[in-house]
C-alpha cells in the first residue's frame, strides 16, 4: 500500500464512496460518503448515538466546511435512516482500508491482537455464550485496524489467522497474548513481512509446539 500524504478526514471520505448509496439521486441534499465519514469523526470522539452525531455536525460547523459540502447540518433521523439501510459489510470494508492507511503513516506500529467478550450481550436464560471478538489495535494510533466475531473464546486460534489476512501489517509488530501463541500464526505474521512478540504461560521446547 503507497503511502498516502492527503488529510486523513479527506481519505477517510473517499474511502467511504465504497460504500453503495441507496437512495434515489433525486432530491439528495447530502453525499453518502460525506454522512458516514462524519459519523466516524463524531463516534471518534465520543458520539454514542444518532443524535450525538447530529450535534457534533452542529458544533464543529465551521471545522467540517473545509471537508463536507453539508448545505445544512444533518439531523438525527438522517444518521439513523442511513444506518438502517447501508451494507455493514460494505461499512466495515471502508473503514478498516481507513484505519490500515492511517496506521502505514506511523513506521514500525505495535498491532495488538487481543480478544476480549462483550458485555450485555449474552441474556441470563439462555445456554447462548457472549460474542466474541477479536481484534487489531494500532498502539500509536489508538485505532482498531479490524476485528473478527467469533463463538467462543477457545476459537480466538482460528479467528486470529482470518484477521491477518483482511489486514496490512508490513512493517509492524505485532503482539499476542498465550492463547494466539502457536506456530502457524507466528509463520502468517512473518508472511506479511512484520515481526511478532507472543507471550508464552510458561516455557516449553520449541519443537513440542503443535
Amino acid at each position: 500500500m503507497e503511502e498516502n500524504t492527503q488529510h486523513p478526514i479527506i481519505i477517510l471520505k473517499e474511502q467511504f464512496k465504497g460504500v453503495t448509496d441507496f437512495r434515489k439521486k433525486q432530491g439528495q441534499i447530502f453525499k453518502l460518503h460525506e454522512l458516514l465519514a462524519v459519523s466516524v469523526l463524531s463516534f471518534l470522539v465520543g458520539a454514542d448515538d444518532f443524535t450525538a452525531m447530529a450535534t457534533y455536525c452542529k458544533e464543529k460547523e465551521d471545522f467540517l466546511a473545509d471537508f463536507v459540502s453539508f448545505r445544512r447540518n444533518p439531523c438525527h433521523d438522517l444518521f439513523r435512516w442511513i444506518f438502517a439501510h447501508i451494507d455493514p459489510q460494505e461499512f466495515y470494508a471502508c473503514f478498516t482500508e481507513w484505519t490500515q492507511i492511517m496506521s502505514k503513516l506511523f513506521p514500525g506500529e505495535v498491532v495488538a491482537f487481543d480478544g476480549k467478550a462483550l458485555r450485555a450481550t449474552r441474556q441470563a436464560d439462555s445456554k447462548t455464550s457472549a460474542i466474541y471478538i477479536v481484534s487489531a489495535w494500532a498502539s500509536q494510533n489508538n485505532l482498531s485496524l479490524g476485528q473478527v466475531k467469533v463463538d467462543k473464546k477457545s476459537n480466538e486460534k482460528t479467528a486470529i489467522p482470518k484477521l491477518l489476512k483482511l489486514l496490512d501489517i508490513q512493517g509492524c509488530i505485532v503482539t499476542i497474548d498465550a492463547m494466539g501463541t502457536h506456530p502457524p500464526i507466528a509463520q502468517a505474521i512473518i508472511d506479511k513481512e512484520a515481526d511478532y512478540l507472543l507471550a508464552l504461560k510458561k516455557t516449553i521446547k520449541t519443537s513440542s509446539l503443535k
